[in-house]
């Protein structure tokens, strides 16, 4: 019997010594507070008040200790800065700037940096972007068409003549025979013919330049005349498919022309 008595004042006692820092008073729990943070047991959530700043905090079972009422208040003014008695931690909407603010050892706006091609606007952030990227279904994401898949290149080093050559892959002498300098591997559009000669025709002398399909002309074409040394086509197109065999016809009729190079672009 003894023995029972003595363990029931032990428990009573453990139990004393762990209700120590808190307390209920009818409705309430009463805190009392620490000077340091307690060890909460594994597993479990605690909540407790330190003496340095009467806040309390919560331990959760993961160990993560969390401040209650972190923000003392939230509130919305047209001059933040004017409400009187703002505590660290405050939060304010500020109407007249639209952003929030917020209160430690002064109103402090939460800074919004960004460089180009991010803007900010207010509350607002914009991106810049220009094609091959478009917006669908709210996602950035490429064009499905427009991409330059394929660029061919061609040219002849050296003199023309007056005749109609054929253009090699650069560094090689003009060729009386089609060179074939590209094979498509996917359909698309060619465009964009751009070239460049070294030693222009002179007078009324001209260097047209075709490009070709399989063989075949096609209305992809700029010339060259007099003193001019470069001459493009941005307007016209061409379709090509898979296969297809892509080269550039040279007709001079000058003498003097010499090395020429060229490029145009096939797109999806």
């Amino acid at each position: 019997m003894l023995a029972r008595l003595i363990g029931r004042l032990v428990c009573s006692l453990v139990l004393l010594a762990a209700l120590s820092a808190h307390a209920a008073d009818g409705n309430r729990e009463v805190f009392s507070p620490w000077t340091s943070a307690p060890t909460c047991p594994s597993g479990k959530a605690c909540i407790y008040m330190l003496s340095s700043d009467g806040q309390l905090y919560v331990i959760d079972g993961s160990a993560v200790t969390t401040k209650l009422h972190g923000a003392k208040s939230f509130r919305t003014s047209a001059n933040c800065a004017a409400l009187s008695s703002p505590v660290n931690g405050d939060v304010c909407y500020d109407t007249t700037l639209s952003y929030f603010r917020v209160y430690s050892g002064g109103w402090k706006t939460i800074p919004l940096l960004a460089t180009a091609p991010i803007g900010i606007s207010g509350q607002t952030v914009s991106l810049s972007y220009s094609s091959p990227l478009t917006v669908a279904g709210g996602s950035l994401a490429l064009a499905s068409s427009g991409l330059v898949y394929q660029t061919v290149t061609g040219g002849a080093w050296g003199v023309l003549g007056a005749a109609t050559n054929y253009a090699t892959h650069p560094g090689s002498a003009v060729s009386a025979g089609e060179v074939e300098l590209a094979i498509v591997p996917r359909a698309g559009t060619a465009q964009k013919l751009y070239c460049h000669i070294a030693t222009a025709p002179g007078g009324a002398d001209t260097v047209v330049v075709t490009a070709r399909k399989n063989a075949a002309d096609q209305a992809l074409t700029c010339t060259i005349t007099g003193a001019a040394t470069a001459c493009n086509d941005t307007t016209n197109t061409f379709a090509v498919t898979t296969a297809d065999r892509l080269s550039m016809k040279l007709a001079s009729s000058a003498g003097t022309a010499a090395t020429i190079s060229c490029t145009f672009e096939v797109t999806n």
